[in-house]
C-alpha cells in the first residue's frame, strides 16, 4: 500500500479536489483506493465526489478517533464508517472513502472538541503515533488498497504532522504564488525532511504543486510563469545553515485555474462535458510525477479500451481523443500511443498528425505491431507530399518494414524511392527501384522499371541501367516509352549499333521521340544518320 498526503499550508487552493481526481484517476488504471478525510475542521471530500458517495455520512474518522481517546482502545473494526462508491463503471478499481465524520450534526463537533490532541501527542506515555500507525496498519490489512490518499488539515498542527511526517509515503504539497504560503510551505517541508522516521520507513517523497496559475495565452505569458516557477524554487531551496534542512526541489508541477471552477468545483477525470482541458492534463501531469509508469503498463490496454468504447466515443470524440493523448504524453508507452494510431485513423486525422504520432511511437519502440505497421503502410503509401526535417524517421520506419516483410513491400519499397528522390538522395531511391525488380524475379513491374531507368539517367548510372535494359529487353521492346531511355543509355555509351537495331525495331519511333524529347531527338539523329 502506498500512502500519498495531500497537504496545504493554507485552504483554498484546490487540495481536495485534487485528490479527488487523482483518486479517481487511480481507478481507472484499475488500483483500489482508500481515501482517508483527516481535515477534521473543515472536512469536504465526500462533497467532491457526490457522483460516487451519493449517501449521507453517518460516521468517520472522528468517532473512530474519539472512542479511542474515551477508551483507551481502538474499535475492532472499521463498521460503519467506511463508505463503498457507487457507479464506478465496471472493470474499474474500487474507491473507499473514511470520512471525517457527519459533520451536520451536533455530536460530530462535541467528539472532535472533546478529544485531547495535546494528551494524544505530549503527554508522558501518549499513545498518538502508535495509534495512528496502527490505523494505517489496520487499513492495510482489511480494507487491502493499493494507495491509501489522505486529505490533510492545513497550517502547523499535531494532525497535520502527522498526515505529513508520520503516514505518508509521499506528500503531495499545494501552495499558491503568494509570500504567506510560500514561506510557510518551506518551514513545513524543512520540518518534513529532518522528521525521524521508524526504520522500516523510507524518506517522505514530495511533489510539489503550485496552483491558481492562469493558463498563458501567449508565449510571453508562458515565460511569466516559468519565471513564477523559478522564483518559488528559488526561495524554497535557499541556502540554510542546517544541512538537514536544506531542500532540493526538483521540480514543480503546475495546476492552472480553470474559468468553471471560479464558479463550481467539480471533478475532471470524470468530465463527459468539460470545457477547459488545462486542469485534466495539469493532474495527468501530477499524477504521472506521482505514479511510476511501470505499476500500470499492463493496465493501459484496457483504459485506452474503454476510453474508446464509452459513451463519449458517440457524444465527445474530441474528449476521448484529448484523454488518449494526454494518457500516452504522460505515460508515453508504445501501447498508449498504439491505441491514438487506431483512433487516428477511425477519424480520418490529417497527414501532419499521423506522422508525429508515428514518429513519437517509434522514438518510443524502435518496433511496431502489425496492426500499426498496417496503419503505418496505409499512411505511408497515400502521402501527397514531403515530410521536412522528421522524413528521416519516417523512412526509418518503412525501412524496417521493408527489413521485417520482405515479400509484401513492393509499393513500400516505390514510395520510399519517392521520398528519397525528392530528398535528392538518388542512390537509395534506385536501389528500392532495383529491388522491386528483383523480387519480382524477372517479372517486369512497369512502374520500378520506368523510375529505375529515369533515376539510372539523372544520376548517370549508365552500367545499372544496361543491367536493366538487358534483363527486360522483351518488355522494353514492346513499350515505346521504355525504347526512349534504353537510346539514351547507349547513346551515353556509344553503342551505335544497338541504337541502330532498336530505331529499326519501330517505324514511328522517330516521329514519337521528336514529340518527347526533341533535343535528344537531334543529338541522336546526328550519331544515327
Amino acid at each position: 500500500m502506498e500512502t500519498i498526503t495531500f497537504y496545504s499550508y493554507k485552504g483554498g487552493v484546490g487540495r481536495t479536489l485534487a485528490l479527488a481526481n487523482i483518486a479517481v484517476y487511480l481507478s481507472r488504471f484499475e488500483q483500489k483506493v482508500c481515501i482517508l478525510d483527516f481535515d477534521l475542521e473543515a472536512p469536504g471530500v465526500q462533497y467532491k465526489l457526490t457522483e460516487f458517495f451519493p449517501a449521507p455520512v453517518k460516521e468517520g474518522i472522528v468517532d473512530y478517533i474519539h472512542e479511542f481517546t474515551s477508551t483507551g482502545k481502538a474499535p475492532d473494526s472499521f463498521n460503519g464508517i467506511v463508505m463503498d462508491a457507487a457507479n464506478l463503471p465496471e472493470n474499474q478499481g474500487n474507491i473507499q472513502l473514511i470520512p471525517a465524520g457527519n459533520i451536520l450534526s451536533a455530536g460530530y463537533w462535541k467528539k472532535l472538541a472533546a478529544i485531547d490532541w495535546h494528551d494524544l501527542f505530549y503527554k508522558e506515555g501518549g499513545d498518538g503515533i502508535p495509534f495512528f500507525l496502527e490505523l494505517k496498519e489496520k487499513i492495510e490489512e482489511t480494507l487491502k488498497p493499493d494507495y491509501l490518499l489522505i486529505d490533510s488539515r492545513t497550517g502547523v498542527t499535531e494532525m497535520s504532522g502527522v498526515c505529513t511526517s508520520i503516514l505518508p509515503d509521499r506528500v503531495v504539497f499545494l501552495i499558491v504564488n503568494n509570500r504567506e504560503n510560500i514561506e510557510g510551505a518551506r518551514q513545513i517541508l524543512r520540518g518534513i525532511q529532518k522528521t525521524a522516521r521508524l526504520k522500516t520507513q523510507k524518506a517522505v517523497e514530495v511533489n510539489f504543486a503550485l496552483t491558481r496559475i492562469p493558463l498563458p495565452d501567449s508565449d510571453a505569458e508562458a515565460e511569466v510563469e516559468q519565471s513564477i516557477i523559478k522564483s518559488v524554487k528559488d526561495f524554497l531551496d535557499e541556502n540554510t545553515e542546517n544541512l538537514e534542512e536544506q531542500l532540493n526541489i526538483e521540480d514543480i508541477a503546475v495546476l492552472h485555474s480553470d474559468r468553471e471552477l471560479e464558479l463550481s468545483e467539480s471533478l475532471r477525470m470524470n468530465q463527459e462535458d468539460f470545457i477547459d482541458k488545462s486542469l485534466v492534463s495539469d493532474y495527468l501531469k501530477l499524477f504521472a510525477k506521482m505514479i511510476p509508469s511501470k505499476v500500470f503498463e499492463d493496465k493501459i490496454d484496457s483504459v485506452a479500451d474503454r476510453m474508446v468504447s464509452s459513451k463519449e466515443m458517440l457524444e465527445e470524440p474530441h474528449y476521448v481523443e484529448y484523454q488518449l493523448e494526454t494518457l500516452a504524453l504522460n505515460y508515453p508507452h508504445p501501447r498508449s500511443f498504439e491505441k491514438i494510431v487506431d483512433f487516428y485513423f477511425l477519424r480520418n486525422k490529417n497527414q501532419d498528425e499521423k506522422c508525429l504520432l508515428f514518429c513519437k511511437l517509434w522514438e518510443l519502440s524502435n518496433n511496431f505491431s502489425d496492426r500499426t505497421y498496417g496503419n503505418f503502410i496505409e499512411f505511408f503509401t497515400s502521402i501527397v507530399s514531403p515530410f521536412g526535417i522528421i522524413y528521416d524517421t519516417i523512412c526509418q520506419i518503412a525501412e524496417e518494414y521493408v527489413r521485417r516483410y520482405p515479400k509484401d513491400c513492393g509499393d513500400v519499397e516505390l514510395k520510399l524511392a519517392e521520398v528519397y528522390n525528392d530528398k535528392m538522395k538518388y542512390d537509395q531511391a534506385l536501389k528500392h527501384c532495383i529491388s522491386v525488380l528483383e523480387k519480382a524475379d524477372r517479372k517486369c513491374d512497369p512502374e520500378a522499371l520506368t523510375f529505375a531507368l529515369d533515376l539510372c539517367i539523372q544520376i548517370e548510372s549508365y552500367d545499372n541501367a544496361l543491367k536493366l535494359i538487358n534483363n527486360y529487353s522483351k518488355d522494353i521492346a514492346d513499350n515505346r516509352d521504355w525504347k526512349i531511355p534504353a537510346l539514351k543509355v547507349y547513346y551515353q555509351k556509344g553503342m551505335v549499333s544497338e541504337i541502330a537495331v532498336l530505331m529499326n525495331s519501330d517505324e514511328n519511333l522517330k516521329s514519337y521521340l521528336g514529340e518527347k524529347d526533341k533535343a535528344f531527338f537531334d543529338k541522336l539523329m546526328r550519331v544515327f544518320v
